[in-house]
């Protein structure tokens, strides 16, 4: 096919079932075919000739720049081909691979292996290491709002992610053990707790990760007060904790209901917290009177409307519960059927975003329309490289 959209026929005999293609520097091109076992050579005079033996199933190639390919075959295994047919087997065992590229620093290859949800390298002596990891977007546990406009998402295998506000994401921090809960202060700072080791982490905005404080408990979620303090649930019991900027660690108060999933401590000090496992909302103000209100769907996450009030995030639907205590659903939504939710966050242009167990985030513009669906952040299908 022309630029101008012209179509036009170079080969159509003797190539059986083609399932992968690339160009070397002098314009040829290498076809893997599906069946035959063989590489269809088709010269940039025309020539068509054939090499190799026992291909099974290409996937994806790329010249050797000697004449020959590189293959990943049935997904699964790395070979070379030389120009004068020899197959070379590079790689064994790959899972799901769907692409392979020359690495950017020469050092063998590159393949995406999808059941992975990473990109493998395969190095010059034949051994492989993780070049980079996907997995680490996935299942996002907790979501909150910045003053900047960004959103950030922690995920069950350690991961914190900033949703930038022209919508692009970027890793801030990764290797966090088991984190629950996120939480920023008026400064941008980010708080979780890592539950493998017993501590509640502070990462700056620029992804410095320190120890705010390690804890004699298993610390679950976490909110920052209006005055700084950080108070961390011990997870799956109604113990809370006061950390203040030093580090030091004092118990706080002891809640009505086992905090699991999230935690929100309003301005005007009003702690929140959603219970699935008695479909209840928890208010409990300064004075330490707790209010409950009973709030169907599994209720799970909880974002101030900042009015008094508290948006809460179910199974299926956004509910309100406002100053005074009133229950509504504010959103209903055929996105929201996809998954469980399990967080949501309301952004400085009013936008709220929703986020489901099973890896998506929505969006939804301030008048409830949706506006945008992240999902499969953990899928690595192709790759390329950037331009030098």
């Amino acid at each position: 096919m022309t630029p101008a959209g012209v179509v036009s026929v170079i080969a159509s005999q003797s190539i059986s079932t083609p399932s992968a293609m690339t160009f070397d520097a002098d314009g040829n091109l290498y076809i893997g075919n599906g069946s035959g076992g063989k590489i269809t050579k088709l010269a940039s005079d025309g020539t068509l000739t054939r090499f190799g033996s026992q291909i099974i199933l290409p996937t994806a190639m790329l010249p050797d720049g000697g004449g020959g390919v590189v293959v990943l075959e049935a997904q699964s295994t790395l070979s070379r081909v030389s120009a004068d047919g020899v197959r070379t087997v590079l790689a064994l065992n790959l899972s799901g691979g769907t692409d392979v590229l020359d690495a950017p620093d020469g050092n063998g290859y590159l393949v995406s292996e999808t059941r992975k949800n990473q990109i493998t390298r395969i190095d010059a002596s034949g051994q492989l290491s993780t070049y980079a990891t996907t997995s680490l977007l996935q299942q996002p546990r907790n979501i909150r709002s910045a003053a900047d406009g960004s959103v950030y998402f922690i995920t069950a295998v350690g991961g914190l992610v900033r949703i930038n506000p022209d919508a692009t994401l970027q890793v801030i921090a990764n290797g966090i053990g088991n984190p629950y809960g996120l939480a920023l202060d008026a400064d941008g700072n980010l708080y979780t707790s890592e539950n493998t080791t017993r501590q509640v982490l502070k990462i700056t905005p620029t992804g410095s990760v320190s120890v705010l404080a390690t804890t004699a408990f298993s610390p679950g979620p976490l909110t920052v007060t209006a005055s700084g303090d950080v108070l961390v649930a011990e997870y799956s019991t109604g113990n809370l904790f006061r950390i203040d900027a030093s580090g030091a660690v004092s118990p706080y108060a002891t809640l009505g209901t086992p905090v699991y999933t999230d935690m929100l401590a309003d301005a005007g000090v009003n702690l929140w917290v959603p219970s699935y496992v008695s479909s209840q909302l928890l208010k409990h103000d300064a004075a330490g009177v707790e209010s409950v209100y009973a709030i169907s769907g599994n209720p799970k996450g909880v974002e101030s409307d900042g009015a008094g009030g508290v948006y809460v995030a179910t199974t299926d639907a956004v509910r309100h519960v406002s100053a005074t205590g009133v229950i509504s659903t504010l959103l209903t939504d055929s996105h929201l059927s996809t998954g469980t939710m399990t967080g949501l966050a309301l952004d400085t242009t009013s936008r709220l975003w929703v986020m489901a167990d099973n890896g998506a985030i929505f969006r939804f513009a301030p008048d409830l329309s949706f506006d945008k669906h992240y999902a499969n952040l953990g899928s690595v299908r192709g790759m390329a490289h950037e331009a030098a």
